[in-house]
């Protein structure tokens, strides 16, 4: 089985909540710190040049909006945007050897109870041409039909260049892996990507499950931060993809430079995360909080850290009652 790819669209689905009016230097750290935990791609925006009055410039990403990100930009993640059929057009995109995009995401909504797989297939060949990597999105694929799943794997086949893969946007939220599983199946051997919200809470657990189950890639966002009630959250689906916390430590420097944009509350959860992974006690995130104060998220992860591996074989770790004194103890010890 190929080995899953992961996109982060923090820029692009998160822009539903800022009007795509995101700072520059925002999206060169948040591009690096994506980098630096693997990601295959980020996604800086859409490119809907047909109706982007009144949007962010995030909204429109143009190529020299994306050459200074790149030129200020240390990591290699690939660049992803997207499109929305009848909101752009092909000329709106030159050769790829002259553009910092990698891939160019397609989006077909569902009108009138179907979708225009016609017109969704040619603009996408078209940019084909051009040599950009494609992969076709469908909203709320939760409703496609048999008839449109058997004409989209004739419209694959029937490309002379290969689409990437059909993405699947969990666009209300609703998913179970049972539906993940069943378009697996329905699809056979075209290549799928996933997209999760968060509605009912079941967006992580949809996006492991297309993981483990042959998806191609998945999406996620920091802080699940995207349309409504947000997506699957980078900064916890990466411990699953790299199965370490050592990555983390980037987020929580990025968090650390952007603390108006974050809740605390964020600081503790991710925190929890990991004591929960670690089958210990939270109380001892409160102290080291309570001794060490709130405002350096990264000074809190690296003394949980060094917390976690000195009491790793230490027999009272998982008793139901946190010791108060360890912390105080470990820090006159110069341990912490």
């Amino acid at each position: 089985m190929m080995a899953c790819e992961y996109l982060d669209c923090t820029i692009r689905d998160g822009g539903y909540n800022n009007n795509w009016e995101f700072d520059d230097k925002y999206v060169i750290d948040l591009y690096n710190t994506i980098s630096k935990i693997g990601y295959n791609y980020v996604e800086l925006g859409f490119r809907n040049t047909l109706q982007c009055e009144g949007k962010g410039k995030y909204y429109n990403v143009t190529d020299d909006i994306l050459n200074n990100i790149c030129n200020k930009s240390k990591y290699q993640s690939k660049i992803a945007i997207m499109v929305t059929i009848d909101r752009f057009s092909v000329d709106d995109f030159t050769d790829k050897k002259d553009s910092k995009v990698d891939l160019i995401r397609v989006l077909a909504h569902r009108e009138n109870g179907s979708y225009d797989i016609d017109t969704l297939f040619k603009v996408s060949n078209e940019l084909l041409d051009k040599g950009y990597e494609i992969a076709v999105n469908i909203a709320n694929a939760n409703h496609i039909l048999d008839s449109e799943i058997d004409y989209i794997i004739q419209k694959y086949d029937e490309s002379t260049k290969k689409i990437k893969c059909v993405y699947f946007a969990d666009s209300f939220g609703c998913f179970t892996p049972n539906i993940i599983s069943r378009l697996k199946q329905k699809f056979k051997h075209v290549p799928l990507g996933f997209h999760g919200h968060n509605n009912i809470y079941m967006d992580l657990q949809n996006t492991l499950h297309a993981i483990d189950t042959g998806y191609h890639i998945v999406d996620s966002t920091l802080d699940g931060y995207g349309k409504n009630s947000g997506n699957t959250r980078t900064e916890i689906l990466m411990y699953y993809k790299n199965k370490n916390f050592h990555s983390m430590e980037h987020i929580f420097a990025l968090m650390n430079s952007y603390k108006s944009n974050y809740s605390i509350n964020i600081i503790y959860r991710l925190l929890y995360f990991i004591t929960g992974h670690n089958d210990i006690h939270t109380d001892y995130v409160n102290n080291i909080i309570e001794r060490f104060g709130s405002d350096d998220y990264l000074l809190l992860f690296k003394k949980l850290m060094v917390f976690i591996n000195h009491i790793e074989h230490d027999k009272t770790k998982n008793d139901s009652s946190s010791d108060r004194n360890l912390i105080n103890k470990l820090i006159q010890d110069n341990i912490l």
